[in-house]
């Protein structure tokens, strides 16, 4: 086995194996989108939108970390200034995309580390 498949290994292990309570996971990101649309006016009243906004911000912020996007992470911050349930789904609904971002880079790794796997 080369030492490129023993770094996707690390890498496909790391990103599967981080279950951090004050981040957001991907079946979250959709229930929290639906829940929104449904009930905007009431989020929109409510302390909870800090909450959910202070969250999604820390997985967006880790994300970005993970996928070495750390300047794209702090201009998306920068970006969603007002905060309102639009504004917080669309927040949302990119956070999603980099779950979707992050899930191909990791099957990617895993088609080269099996590839490499055959040929050695």
């Amino acid at each position: 086995m080369s030492i490129f498949s023993k770094q996707s290994i690390i890498i496909f292990n790391y990103f599967f194996s981080i279950n951090d309570a004050n981040l957001y996971a991907n079946d979250d990101i959709d229930y929290l989108i639906n829940m929104i649309r449904l009930n905007e006016k009431s989020i929109e009243k409510s302390k909870s939108i800090n909450m959910i906004y202070g969250k999604a911000m820390a997985t967006l912020k880790n994300l970005c970390k993970e996928l070495y996007l750390n300047k794209l992470g702090e201009k998306i911050n920068s970006h969603y200034g007002e905060l309102n349930p639009k504004v917080l789904i669309k927040l949302l609904m990119r956070i999603k995309e980099f779950f979707v971002i992050r899930l191909k880079i990791l099957k990617i790794l895993k088609n080269i580390s099996a590839r490499e796997s055959l040929l050695s």
